[in-house]
């Protein structure tokens, strides 16, 4: 593929027509995004038809109506507070249009002959159009969007802003190289990229579900193509083996008094492998509840220990970080420390003088595990409980105070990212 024909996709917003600094902005909150991509992807949720043109007299209450008119008068509020309202009139009769902003009344001068659509009301036995969604020259009746896709929008953003920003992102969509099959096209019967666009923020008739799931499958294909990117990737880093005899694995289990579960040993002989393998481990523990997942983390952090190195566990709040902690002084035959921003003082600097030193194989703590104080002599296998509950830099920087070193990810309710992530 051409990679500048991206280029034109990644555009900033600012480059759209019609839009200057503010709403720029105001258009980036609402897409999520500041390219003309992410405008693209804002997609309509409904579609409004108005191509039924119908008389003043047929005009139904309560109904979106579109009318060819006449501009007979204005005729000025009477007291301050009331709308400014506009006769219209064609050959079956007579309506008002009420405007309580005056500036609207430029769009129509006296005696124009113009197209309008908008929601039709009964006042006082009178039917009216409050403020009309579309008023256009009836010679430029071409432009008039006879179907109206219907965009989640903000305040500050209505309709007519971005219905100008994306037709500038259509203007400027270049034609994009099929990278589907040909035979999923067809049998599926979705249209081209392009096209597919199109049809939901300039269709010429009511789409049906094709084009919108086109698009949903290219953002679904897209994902997975980049997260198995990111996995291979993550693959070649350089990691490190870690080997141990086995004797403080025995111990803890001999504490913990009891046999490991098919589950646990299956789970405990994946992450073994990854352990022993020369890339950096990203693994997932899934599992309920009282599954016994730490169980497994404290057995994989001890082949750390075993291996001569440091382990860390970290865990969303200071009442998880202690119950991991209690369990952990029980069943390990190492220095376990735990780690806070309620532990200060002389016990903070001893913890953090022992980390650097290597007196302390294994520390279990909150987020202040994170502070830049916090350094590790040998950090090679870390542990993050409900890992939904940390975004992506602080895992990184977690990892990033070892070298190569190994993560794991515990939780009973995985997240779909940390799926796509995981092997």
């Amino acid at each position: 593929m051409n990679l500048d024909l991206l280029f034109l996709l990644r555009a900033p917003i600012e480059s759209l027509p019609g839009l200057g600094p503010r709403l720029s902005a105001l258009l980036a909150k609402l897409v999520g995004g500041n390219s003309v991509r992410d405008v693209l992807f804002h997609l309509p949720t409904d579609f409004i038809d108005r191509r039924h043109v119908t008389s003043i007299k047929d005009a139904q209450p309560r109904a979106i109506a579109t009318m060819r008119i006449e501009i007979i008068r204005h005729e000025a509020p009477v007291k301050k507070g009331q709308p400014h309202r506009v006769i219209i009139g064609d050959v079956t009769g007579f309506a008002e249009i009420v405007l309580f902003h005056a500036a609207r009344l430029v769009q129509f001068p006296i005696g124009a002959k113009l197209l309008i659509s908008g929601k039709i009301e009964i006042f006082a036995d009178r039917k009216v159009m409050p403020h009309p969604d579309f008023v256009l020259k009836i010679a430029d009746e071409a432009n008039f969007p006879w179907i109206e896709p219907v965009w989640p929008l903000s305040a500050g953003v209505v309709p007519r802003i971005f219905r100008r920003a994306v037709l500038g992102a259509l203007a400027v969509l270049p034609e994009m190289p099929e990278w589907h099959d040909p035979s999923i096209l067809k049998k599926r019967a979705w249209p081209a990229f392009g096209t597919a666009l199109r049809a939901l923020h300039a269709p010429e008739n009511i789409p049906d579900e094709k084009p919108a799931e086109r698009l949903a499958y290219d953002e679904l294909l897209a994902r997975q193509i980049a997260f198995a990117v990111a996995r291979a990737m993550r693959r070649k880093r350089a990691g490190r083996a870690l080997t141990g005899n086995g004797a403080m694995r025995a111990e803890a289990l001999r504490r913990f008094g009891f046999a490991p579960t098919t589950g646990q040993l299956q789970a405990l002989q994946e992450i073994d492998a990854d352990l022993a393998a020369p890339h950096k481990m990203l693994r997932l523990l899934q599992g309920d509840v009282g599954s016994g997942k730490t169980l497994v983390a404290i057995l994989a952090m001890l082949r750390a220990v075993e291996a001569g190195a440091q382990a860390a566990l970290l865990a969303p709040t200071e009442i998880l970080a202690k119950q991991h902690y209690a369990t952990l002084l029980k069943l390990c035959p190492a220095p376990v420390a735990f780690l806070s921003g309620n532990v200060k003082g002389k016990a903070r600097a001893a913890i953090l003088s022992g980390l650097a030193g290597g007196d302390i194989p294994i520390l279990v703590g909150t987020h202040a595990i994170f502070q830049k104080p916090v350094e590790f002599k040998n950090l090679a296998v870390a542990v993050i409980d409900e890992q939904h509950r940390f975004g992506v830099d602080q895992r990184l920087s977690l990892g990033a105070k070892g070298t190569a070193t190994d993560l794991l990810v515990m939780t009973a309710t995985p997240i779909p990212r940390t799926l796509l992530l995981t092997h």
